[in-house]
């Protein structure tokens, strides 16, 4: 068995060296997985194609999804479609001069009928503000939500509704690196943002964060005086 994987290894680092010697780069072509799904327990099997090092297609047994990009190399349009029934799911992006997303449209079937969903993107230093509209919609908009951004992640999302009134506020990233100390800032946000919520206990309660601890709730256990075992 060592000698096989010492022949293996061997052989690996032989490719490599030769790799690195001929100065060919070497570009991903093809993945192919297996996904379960959790309700029904049937297999999907989906094959992800990459062209130029870029995605260009994914596709299971009845659907293929294909990506095209524009001449910067940022995603143009993307195409989801049943060769079989002809359906067919439409989606470009568009950018502003600083490569910045600025519009979304989306074209597909609803209830039989043709739907464009446009979501518009603006941008007002670090506050992106998103606003969702429908063909199929009489409203003025279906959804307008403001982001806010900070070091370049998104840390709090704001809702309004059709009057442009907030009816909604959260705060999406809560802790900000591994050194964040959770019971402190993160909890704190939490409650300020109606995340966090807490009640009154008046049952059994006992810590076990020492042995001492430990001990005591095996004697209660041992001794059938343990209040939790109800049955």
């Amino acid at each position: 068995m060592k000698k096989n994987l010492l022949a293996l290894l061997g052989f690996v680092f032989i490719f490599y060296v030769q790799a690195q010697e001929s100065d060919v780069s070497i570009k991903l072509k093809q993945i192919t997985s297996i996904e379960t799904n959790t309700k029904t327990g049937e297999y999907i099997t989906k094959k992800y194609t990459f062209q130029d090092g870029k995605l260009a297609s994914i596709k299971t047994s009845d659907i293929i999804q294909s990506f095209f990009y524009n001449s910067n190399g940022y995603l143009e349009r993307t195409v989801r479609e049943n060769e079989m029934s002809g359906w067919k799911e439409v989606a470009t992006y568009e950018y502003d001069t600083r490569h910045n997303l600025i519009k979304y449209v989306n074209e597909y079937e609803e209830g039989g009928k043709s739907v464009t969903k446009t979501i518009t993107y603006k941008y007002d230093g670090n506050k992106i503000r998103a606003i969702t509209k429908k063909s199929n919609s009489p409203l003025k908009f279906v959804q307008w939500i403001d982001y806010t951004l900070e070091n370049g992640r998104i840390v709090n999302e704001s809702e309004r509704d059709i009057n442009e009134k907030v009816i909604s506020n959260k705060r999406i990233d809560y802790i900000e690196g591994d050194l964040t100390t959770f019971e402190e800032e993160p909890l704190m946000n939490l409650a300020n943002d109606n995340q966090l919520v807490a009640f009154k206990h008046g049952g059994f309660w006992e810590s076990m964060d020492t042995l001492r601890d430990k001990k005591n709730l095996c004697r209660l256990w041992d001794s059938n005086q343990a209040p939790w075992k109800i049955w």
